[in-house]
């Protein structure tokens, strides 16, 4: 792989920019958890040819931990598009991304023996700043406004929860990685996830009329989230999970882009600069902390 996984990474950024996109446009007619259900469904639809061009008989331990994934996984899922309905893109991708590999400050260490050093806490005090500059609207309330509006405001909150879960996923992934082989894994993932979610599905209800409707919408966040997690599998193969996670964190500034072009949200200067500073402190965090 050499260098190649820089590459993968940052296309994963790219595709994973188009997730949320195509999901909240959507979302307008379909719940979150049908649009999360969609998500690993058509995702399948990308992998499982590659999947049975070359199958391959994983490491004994791999089974138990890929179910452990998955429901950590459905636990994210779900929150994930919750907020993505609830709250605008540009506010709440910045802080996902970013809070992620802070708490891999912790994770990273004590799963997989990555220790980082001084350079990841001065990240973390990058990432915040970049954290207030996206919240500044919230400044006409109190200085520390901006910061504390993360645990008040209840999308920012739930950010902070999938950040937790994906922190612990990450390092899961890679474990799952070197258990078997990126798209091995991954598709196999898809299809836990699809038949984990199921049941809320089927709770959920779906409108058949709305679905076909917003079929090829969803079928298009599905195919970003697989090429997505597809290049980030392969870049794990390569390279350590913070290094892969800080380019994966350029779809930050997609995002940011997506929600004020598509979806008329407000603030787009400052969400961008504070976004750029997060991703600065990302780098921090992963490439040298």
């Amino acid at each position: 792989m050499t260098s190649l996984w820089i590459f993968f990474a940052l296309f994963s950024g790219v595709a994973d920019s188009f997730k949320p996109l195509f999901g909240k446009k959507s979302l307008g007619d379909m719940s979150f958890v049908v649009v999360g259900w969609a998500q690993w469904f058509f995702g399948l639809f990308v992998l499982l040819p590659i999947f049975f061009w070359r199958v391959q008989v994983p490491a004994p331990y791999f089974w138990w931990v890929l179910v452990l994934n998955g429901v950590l996984n459905v636990c994210a899922t779900i929150l994930y598009w919750h907020v993505i309905k609830t709250t605008d893109i540009s506010r709440v991708l910045p802080v996902v991304l970013s809070a992620t590999p802070i708490f891999l400050l912790v994770t990273s260490p004590l799963m997989l023996g990555e220790i980082p050093n001084k350079f990841g806490l001065l990240g973390v005090l990058v990432a915040a700043i970049g954290i207030y500059m996206v919240n500044f609207e919230k400044r006409s309330r109190g200085l520390w406004a901006p910061l504390i509006d993360i645990f008040v405001d209840d999308g920012l909150r739930s950010s902070l929860l999938i950040a937790v879960i994906w922190s612990v996923t990450s390092n899961l992934d890679q474990v799952l990685v070197q258990a078997s082989s990126p798209v091995f894994y991954i598709t196999l993932m898809h299809a836990l996830m699809v038949f984990f979610l199921i049941p809320f599905f089927v709770r959920q209800g779906i409108n058949t009329q709305l679905f076909c409707k917003n079929f090829w919408i969803l079928a298009a966040t599905g195919f970003a989230s697989a090429f997505a997690l597809l290049f980030q599998m392969i870049a794990l193969s390569g390279g350590i999970v913070p290094y892969v996670l800080a380019l994966k964190r350029t779809s930050v500034l997609f995002g940011i882009i997506w929600g004020a072009v598509f979806f008329k949200e407000q603030h787009f200067k400052q969400r961008f600069w504070g976004g750029l500073i997060v991703l600065a402190g990302v780098v921090l965090i992963s490439i040298l902390g």
